[in-house]
């Protein structure tokens, strides 16, 4: 195994790790270019696919390394990082019809616009005229080093994601005015060392992918969301893939729906031998996905991945696990709550969790090498709280916002929420510990939304937060002492 980490000092900002670097979305619905081995080398050969990952062609396999790839949307126009130079094609990347808008002083880290001929070069420059030439920013404000940046559906709008000294925290800004002004939006407890930004459909909509864990060094590889350009984040799901075999190369971009994510994987394996690509498409914001494998050479790997649906909601709950797994599975072992006993042997199982709760799940599969297994802690979340209140029907999930900031939190947090329908005086904030366990009810007065919540008290974990209206969404929120 070899790990890609790829530095560059550029006008005093530090890079690392960049949106569309690995996989960039197209102009169209199921469109989307990535970078990925060939039968010949690992790094050099670029794809393009129509529908949504499931099938591929490898439209360029250069001889150069390719930085990072990123498309515009014009139909069939792409560009790419090469050598420091800004190379692009009108011919959706086909082998020569490459050519060079910019021969030097084009970094890795490119992002697309929103406009058609737009290009930025991270939060320093960006083209209206497809890359030929570039006007500076100003970025004043930004938060040294800049470890990745992102362009929002809104014209004129972008993110920055710096991390401090220890690199045990990420802070994320926000731009009205191409990056010539940054403000702070939000602090997070996260590794700075490999993180992957991108757009949502919606302006004001981010995925961070982050493969060092949320809290720093928990064990999963963690999918947030912020539906509020980077003020607030929630978990909505991880890619829990520690097993032997791990990924060569991440990435993650948005799509053309509401809703709509990739996450992109490759793996390289036994010395050379073995080379896959993995496409997971999501329609819920990244809550469930569908695998794609459309490409790879060799034994693929072994590797334990699924999805809860739902994964949360009132007693008595059923619940589908849908079996997400890399490799030639042969058995599957389903440990539903985690106390050691298999539950369930087939592939795809439905249980019905009677008693509310928090509940891990284990999955271990096994094929010709082994059995792995991963635990997903907290997968579950199984309530009763039903509100008598006759007008809380009027709400749905559909017309409730709810977040808290900040998240982590030590030792406040302020829990926000909207509604379409003006609530009434017995509006409230229920709290609940992971053992599903109401820890605290917080009554909002009318016309106010939003509460401070001073956990003084609690001790360090992480905490769940309702409204006391039918289907009120559930979120989670993690206090750090």
């Amino acid at each position: 195994m070899r790990n890609v980490f790829v530095i560059l000092l550029l006008s005093s900002i530090h890079y690392l790790l960049f949106a569309d670097w690995k996989i960039t979305r197209g102009p169209n619905i199921g469109e989307i270019y990535f970078m990925g081995p060939t039968f010949y080398s690992f790094d050099s050969g670029l794809y393009h696919s129509t529908d949504f990952g499931e099938t591929i062609t490898c439209v360029d396999s250069s001889e150069y390394w390719i930085g990072s790839v990123v498309a515009d949307l014009t139909s069939g126009v792409i560009y790419r990082e090469r050598l420091a130079h800004l190379d692009i094609s009108y011919d959706y990347g086909q082998t020569g019809t490459w050519e060079i808008a910019q021969i030097n002083g084009v970094s890795m880290t490119l992002s697309s616009g929103v406009t058609e001929g737009w290009v930025y070069n991270s939060i320093t420059k960006h083209s209206a005229n497809y890359g030929i030439d570039f006007m500076d920013h100003e970025y004043q404000g930004y938060i040294f080093p800049v470890v990745n940046s992102e362009i929002d559906c809104q014209q004129g709008i972008g993110y920055a994601i710096s991390t401090d000294s220890s690199n045990d925290s990420l802070f994320v800004t926000v731009s009205y005015d191409n990056f010539d002004n940054l403000q702070l939006q939000s602090g997070l407890n996260l590794s700075g060392g490999q993180c992957f930004i991108s757009r949502g459909y919606n302006s004001g909509e981010l995925y961070l992918f982050c493969p060092y864990g949320y809290p720093v060094n928990s064990n999963s590889q963690d999918l947030i969301f912020s539906n509020d350009f980077g003020v607030t984040w929630n978990i909505i799901n991880n890619f829990n893939f520690n097993t032997a075999i791990t990924p060569e190369d991440w990435g993650i971009v948005g799509g053309r729906q509401l809703g709509e994510l990739y996450v992109y994987a490759t793996y390289y394996f036994d010395m050379g031998a073995s080379a896959q690509i993995y496409i997971y498409h999501s329609l819920d914001f990244g809550k469930t996905f569908t695998k794609h494998h459309p490409w790879g050479f060799g034994t693929e790997p072994l590797v334990p991945h699924f999805n809860c649906v739902p994964d949360s909601g009132n007693a008595p709950l059923e619940v589908q696990f849908v079996d997400n797994s890399i490799g030639d599975v042969t058995s599957w072992e389903w440990d539903i709550d985690d106390d050691g006993t298999t539950d369930y042997f087939e592939q795809n199982p439905f249980h019905t969790y009677a008693d509310t709760g928090l509940y891990s799940v284990k999955l271990t599969i096994t094929g010709e090498e082994g059995s792995y297994s991963i635990v997903r802690d907290n997968s579950v979340y199984v309530t009763n709280e039903v509100n008598s209140n006759e007008e809380s029907n009027q709400y749905s999930v559909d017309n409730i916002q709810l977040s808290n900031y900040p998240n982590p939190f030590n030792p406040s947090t302020t829990i926000s929420f909207s509604l379409t329908t003006e609530h009434t005086e017995s509006t409230e904030i229920q709290i609940y510990n992971v053992k599903g366990q109401k820890v605290e009810q917080i009554s909002v007065v009318r016309g106010k939304t939003s509460v401070s919540w001073n956990a003084d008290e609690f001790s360090s974990g992480i905490y769940f937060y309702k409204l006391n209206v039918v289907d009120s969404p559930i979120k989670k929120m993690v206090l750090i002492k």
